[in-house]
């Protein structure tokens, strides 16, 4: 294969990248503050960014931080599940235990056997599941599409 077909295979690739503007989903009724969602709950504030991918991808990700306002107790974030119209999945969640008045920034992982597109079916939530001390508080948090259409 000569350069010429080479570059022209990198710039078909990356134009119909570009074209493909994704699925992105932010929470409903939280507050939107610079580049992320905020919400607190109890001695959790929660912050996420968006969570999709471009539409054809068969994974998702969402960056999420969690302070503790707490004067003692530990929280822990033990599950996080996508919920959609087309089923449950379960997140890999790579955040550490989050000690009294410190913040935490982790991320959280879903691999699908399909593309983003398929499986962001409305309607769309995550059911999160926090260890707070020796209490688990589940929480429901609705997302809508982003940005609106």
């Amino acid at each position: 294969m000569d350069i010429k077909t080479i570059f022209a295979s990198i710039f078909v690739i990356f134009t119909l990248m570009a074209c493909d503007s994704g699925i992105f989903y932010a929470p409903s009724d939280w507050v939107f503050s610079g580049s992320e969602w905020g919400k607190t709950f109890g001695v959790a504030e929660l912050r996420v960014r968006t969570i999709g991918n471009l539409t054809g991808a068969k994974f998702a990700a969402l960056e999420m931080s969690v302070e503790n306002h707490s004067s003692s107790d530990t929280i822990l974030v033990k599950n996080v599940t996508l919920e959609t119209g087309k089923g449950r999945y379960p997140a890999e969640v790579r955040i550490g235990s989050i000690r009294h008045g410190l913040r935490t920034t982790g991320s959280l992982f879903w691999n699908f056997k399909e593309p983003v597109k398929e499986i962001f079916v409305e309607p769309v939530k995550l059911s999160i599941i926090l260890e707070v001390g020796q209490e688990e508080k589940s929480l429901d948090i609705a997302l809508t599409r982003f940005p609106k259409k």
